[in-house]
Formats: structure tokens, sequence, C-alpha cells
């Protein structure tokens, strides 16, 4: 299969993005990994659907037994840069006195499915993020879990600390020309410009205002990521203020301290959907929310995910915009961490210990997910060779995918 076979097909899987935008995530991942592995984990972010579509096609859950035929409510996307610390209170509804919690912070995949194909996917996540990390010690972490055991088995650090590592220090916002204004980073975003110059202006203003009632917009910009699974699509950024009984602009109140941030990111179908539903170039089945394009369905599905994963808290709303789609309300706390594996070096945090703790997060999600648990981390355990094969089939499938294409 050519480079541009390649490409053609991730287009069947990402119908919502032009060719030009695939190429666009494939020559990030080129030029952003300084060597064959980096450049590899770029692309496994990127081409979520490709996985699960190879899944599907290789036939692997079916060499899993009861393991491989198990429901549930799945994360989707899991992998080492998609866990991290979360706010779950709200500003915008009065609920800014939230606690942080260790959760996958990524909710624009998950689903219902098989959540042993979440477990290979992290299990095969982490070869490309450079650890060579004895799979049978995750996977005894990912059962731990999964059965309720406290997260001190795999973790024994303190999580503030950890939190504080992985903080990242730069500014969303700046003081300039008598305002505060949001940070235009061109390094990082593509197709920036300000809302003021997009045609739905009035109905992303309005949408944002509906959910913070009490603010007013001081800026806003929109963007484009090249990178990682949201590669290719337009989001767009607000800074918002409280209004005050005076009648001076907050937005120009060099005092002022009740400045938020908020995301509106785009939000489509599962990215599972090629282990499940033959959708063809463009619609899934419309009977299966995994598969629907409908923003009320994404929306549905969403906030669910959410519920799942970070426990019914969370500062994060899944919002249906007609006629522009569904979207994630995000507000941006400055106290909240991702882990990144830059990060991760210059902390000296070492990947085993940060394998350990998603796997026990990820055990723990399935764990609300899952009717019975138990039963399946006994299929999981007894499945554990078989795992690990098809862990190493995976592997060696994506790299020769990602060989052809970079």
């Amino acid at each position: 299969m050519d480079k541009q076979t390649v490409i053609n097909h991730c287009h069947t899987l990402y119908p919502h993005l032009s060719r030009a935008d695939i190429k666009n995530k494939i020559r990030f991942a080129k030029n952003s990994g300084s060597n064959r592995l980096e450049r590899e984990f770029l692309l496994f972010r990127a081409l979520v659907p490709l996985f699960y579509d190879l899944l599907r096609q290789e036939k692997i859950l079916s060499g899993l037994g009861k393991a491989g035929k198990e429901e549930g409510w799945c994360v989707g996307d899991p992998h080492m840069e998609n866990f991290g610390f979360v706010h779950t209170g709200c500003p915008c509804a009065g609920k800014a006195d939230g606690r942080y919690k260790f959760v996958a912070n990524d909710p624009d995949d998950g689903a219902h499915g098989y959540p042993v194909a979440d477990l290979l996917r992290y299990l095969v996540n982490y070869h490309f993020a450079g650890s060579s990390y004895d799979r049978d010690k995750a996977i005894n972490c990912y059962l731990k879990g999964l059965q309720g055991k406290s997260r001190s088995s795999c973790h024994d650090g303190s999580m503030k600390k950890l939190r504080k590592k992985l903080s990242d220090p730069s500014d969303l916002y700046e003081w300039q020309h008598g305002r505060w204004r949001l940070i235009r980073d061109h390094k990082i975003y593509s197709l920036l410009c300000d809302i003021d110059e997009c045609q739905a202006k009035t109905i992303l203003h309005d949408a944002v205002l509906q959910a913070c009632p009490e603010y007013v917009i001081c800026d806003s910009f929109q963007f484009k990521k090249d990178g990682g699974g949201s590669g290719g699509l337009l989001q767009y950024r607000f800074l918002l203020s409280k209004l005050k009984k005076s009648d001076n602009n907050p937005c120009s109140d060099h005092n002022n301290k009740s400045l938020i941030v908020i995301d509106l990111k785009p939000e489509l179908r599962s990215s599972t959907y090629p282990l499940h539903c033959l959708c063809g170039k463009q619609l899934a089945a419309p009977s299966q929310q995994l598969c629907s394009l409908q923003p009320k369905r994404i929306v549905k599905r969403v906030k669910k995910n959410l519920h799942v994963e970070r426990g019914g808290k969370s500062s994060c709303k899944p919002l249906a915009i007609p006629p522009l789609g569904a979207f994630l309300l995000r507000f941006r706390n400055p106290g909240e961490a991702g882990v990144s594996i830059s990060q991760m070096q210059d902390e000296q945090i070492k990947k085993k210990e940060m394998i350990r703790l998603e796997c026990h997060t990820l055990g723990k999600t399935h764990r609300r997910g899952l009717q019975h648990p138990h039963p399946f981390a006994k299929q999981i355990d007894k499945k554990r060779a078989e795992i690990k094969k098809a862990t190493k089939k995976m592997i060696r499938l994506l790299q020769h995918q990602f060989s052809t294409i970079i």
C-alpha cells in the first residue's frame, strides 16, 4: 500500500477532513518528531480510527475469547497524553470551588464498545511513547483499578505534587493596549484569526453567553491544530469576564481577577466507529449513537462519557449549536494539568510510574461502565498471553502503515 492509498483510506475514515488536512497531520508528525518512534507516536495520536479499522480487519478481538466480547463503556482513545488532572467546578455555574481529579481527560471518543480494545490501545501506545515497560505489570494495575482496589497499589506518590509538576506555566491571556487579550501563538495554531471575521460570530457568542450568563466576552479567536486526534478541526477560544455592577468595562480593568478562558471544540462521532460500524465514506448508521453524526446524539454520548470518566463532575459541557453542530464547551482552568511526555522528561517523572497510574485509572473508568467488572477482570487475567500477542501484532501492523507515509 503506497502513501497516497493510505491517505485516501484515512480520508474515508475522516470524511469531515479534507485530504489536505490529513496531509497536514502527517506533515506535523514528520516535522515534529526527532526520531522514528516520536513520529510514530504522533501518528498514533493523530490517526485514531486507523487503529480501530485494523482491529476489525484483522479480527483481533475474536482471538481473545469472552474478554473480546464483553461490552461496556470505553474511553476510545487512551494513550499516555490523554490523562491528566481536571477541575470539577465550573465558574459559569457558580461552582468554582471544585477539586482536581486524575482522569482520562479527553471525552471526544468515549462510547459503548469493547473495553478490551481500550486496553489494547493503551498497551500499544506506550511502545510508541518510547517505553518497554513490562505489559504484565501494566495489566496488573489495570486489573486493580477494574476490581476497585486502591490507587496506592499502583502509585504511592503525592498526587498534588504530581499535578504541580505537570502544570503548564504558559499564560493564555495578557494585558495589551489597555485591555485583556488572548495570546495568539502562531507556532501552535494555524488558520488563526479573530471570530469577528467569522460568519458564525453571533451564533457562537450567543452560545457561550447562554452557558455563562453573568459574563461578557472580552476577546475571541478561531484556530486549528495540525497534530493530535483533533488536528484539522476548526476550534474557538473565548476570554470572558464577570459582569460588574459598575459601568466600567471589566475587560479594560487591569486588576480584574474574574477572567476565564473557554474553548469550543467540535464533537463528531467516536473514532472507535470502524470497529463497530461499516459507515462507508459518509454517514454512519443513524440508529447507532456511536456512529451517529446527529448533534443531539453526539451531545448525549459525550455527556455520558464525561459522567463515566469523571464520576459525574466536570467543568466541561457538550452543546448542540444549530446549525453548526455539536461542540464541547471546556473551561481552561489554570490549575489543570494534562500528561505531557516532554513535561515528564523535564520534571524527571519516570514513564513506568505514569503507565501504572494511567492503567489503574483506565481500569477504574471501565469499572464504572461495566455491569459485571469482576468476571471481566477474570477474563482479562485468563487471556493475558493472547492480549500481549495481540498488542505485538497491532504494533507491527501500525508500524507498517506508518512507514508508508513517513
